[in-house]
């Protein structure tokens, strides 16, 4: 089974990473490691990663002291990665269990390279699905 290497930049987005987090940690693909990656946040995003940090030995921590952007972020996190496969999670995010696995299913029976999903915009007052883009293949 193919390591997936999950990174997630970080930056002040404290009021949704713990829901981020958990998603990943909840998938049903289990050959995962997780990179946080804080960019310099001021709110208490680096209490949160080190709580989760503590727990999970899949889980791997990185802070800068300079805010350098997402683009700086996601390099960090290229940079250590060290799974065969990658993919980038945004903190305000959360993603369905299964998609690890079916995005796996996909590259395994296409032989390809890449593989892409659908995403749902949801309103973060009422819940309302805003706009729902539709990806060729699975249906996640």
């Amino acid at each position: 089974m193919e390591k997936i290497s999950v990174i997630i930049p970080i930056y002040n987005v404290s009021p949704y990473l713990t829901r981020c987090i958990q998603s990943v940690i909840l998938q049903t693909y289990t050959n995962i490691e997780i990179l946080l990656v804080n960019d310099a946040s001021t709110d208490d995003s680096d209490e949160i990663c080190r709580d989760f940090l503590t727990k999970y030995k899949n889980i791997h921590y990185f802070a800068t002291t300079e805010n350098m952007g997402v683009a700086h972020a996601r390099n960090v996190g290229l940079e250590n990665a060290t799974g065969s496969l990658v993919s980038f999670v945004d903190a305000d995010d959360w993603i369905d269990e299964s998609m690890y696995a079916v995005l796996h299913g996909m590259l395994e029976n296409y032989d390809a390279f890449m593989a892409t999903c659908n995403y749902k915009r949801i309103d973060s007052n009422d819940g309302s699905i805003m706009r729902l883009n539709y990806a060729q293949g699975g249906d996640v």
